[in-house]
């Protein structure tokens, strides 16, 4: 399972992120060496949408990259970036 691989994601400290849509829900998982932030779209639309502490340099592992600022994703997708 993606738990078993990626133990933060079970594990880690949970952070929510604020989102300027409210169709966006997000939040970091971080256990202090590996952190994990997750994006996903509720809506069925597309959706482009700015999250507080989004990092530039965190690298997408599914879905799009971010500018460090915000996130473009499709109908009900979503992203994930380890960092």
């Amino acid at each position: 399972t993606v738990r078993r691989a990626v133990p933060v994601l079970g594990t880690g400290d949970f952070r929510p992120r604020t989102a300027s849509s409210p169709a966006v829900f997000a939040y970091t998982r971080s256990d202090g060496h590996h952190t994990v932030e997750v994006v996903a779209n509720l809506s069925g639309h597309p959706v482009t949408a700015k999250v507080d502490g989004l990092r530039a340099d965190l690298r997408p592992v599914h879905g799009p990259g971010t500018d460090g600022i915000t996130m473009t994703l499709g109908p009900y997708g979503f992203a994930w970036l380890e960092g």
